[in-house]
């Protein structure tokens, strides 16, 4: 089980960075999160790098990792990918 939500949390992560990549080119979308805004400046595909790091140090911390927590990260990663796919077609729809 603790596969499966981890795929669920990395799919949805780096769907996200594609959708979030996609919505930041509108001039009336921009990124709140202060990592990512840096990363994004100073780093080639700086999102994906970050979530890529967030990935490998869950690898690392594997025997840690409770099923709660798991479900909270790819839940809660699951919803801000739905968000982004909504947004990005309201978006086109209203360009």
């Amino acid at each position: 089980m603790k596969c499966w939500l981890f795929a669920v949390f990395s799919i949805a992560s780096f769907l996200d960075a594609v959708l979030t990549d996609r919505l930041l080119r509108y001039e009336m979308i921009m990124e709140a999160n202060p990592l990512m805004i840096t990363a994004m400046e100073y780093t080639p595909n700086g999102m994906v790098l970050v979530k890529s790091f967030v990935c490998v140090a869950l690898l690392l911390a594997w025997d840690l990792l409770t099923h709660g927590f798991l479900i909270g990260i790819a839940a809660g990663m699951s919803a801000i990918t739905f968000w982004n796919a909504g947004l990005l077609i309201w978006v086109m729809q209203n360009d």
